[in-house]
């Protein structure tokens, strides 16, 4: 199993979904595909918001391939679609904005998820268990992980205002912390 795109496209979901705040099931391998949970339709996110989280899989793949694979992204397009919206193309700049200007925490993500997958394939080979197993849990141990690691990437710049989220502002570790404690969310690698 060639985990390289499709590590970086659940590293991408991952990281657009933390910076705008959605909250974040976990990831796991589903009939042998990786897929990001999240809250998509929560009442408190914008449409535009849910576009570009569901672009950020390809952006996951051009910031860390260079390219994506048009056919990968069909899931991500139809529900865009569903709900109203454009080519996926046209989410895909401020998708990929956002993973750049959170390399470091899309990086260790990616690799996380990579390490997790081959880990539980090998465990499900060997046991003959069947393809789908969770590769991200709310296994509260490693919550700490998340919150001082992975999060603190992500609290450079957060959207504020009403005026098209385009202005940024600095978000404190701490700010960032109290978000994670109060949406309780949990990551386990």
């Amino acid at each position: 199993m060639d985990l390289k795109r499709p590590s970086c496209h659940e590293a991408g979901h991952a990281v657009v979904a933390l910076f705008f705040g959605f909250f974040v099931e976990g990831i796991e391998a589903f009939e042998g595909r990786l897929r990001t949970m999240c809250q998509l339709d929560a009442e408190d996110k914008t449409d535009k918001e849910r576009f570009v989280f569901l672009a950020g899989g390809i952006a996951g793949e051009q910031s860390g391939l260079g390219h994506y694979d048009s056919g990968g992204c069909n899931d991500d397009q139809k529900k865009i679609s569903e709900r109203g919206g454009e080519s996926i193309e046209t989410y895909l700049a401020d998708a990929v904005g956002i993973v750049e200007s959170n390399k470091e925490c899309f990086r260790e993500l990616r690799s996380k998820i990579t390490i997790r997958a081959i880990e539980r394939s090998m465990e499900m080979s060997i046991s003959g268990g069947k393809n789908s197993f969770k590769l991200v849990t709310g296994d509260p141990t490693l919550r700490q992980y998340f919150v001082t690691v992975l999060l603190p990437f992500l609290a450079y710049f957060r959207p504020i205002g009403d005026e098209s989220r385009r202005k940024r502002t600095k978000v404190s570790v701490t700010q960032v912390e109290e978000k994670a404690r109060i949406s309780s969310v949990l990551w386990a690698f």
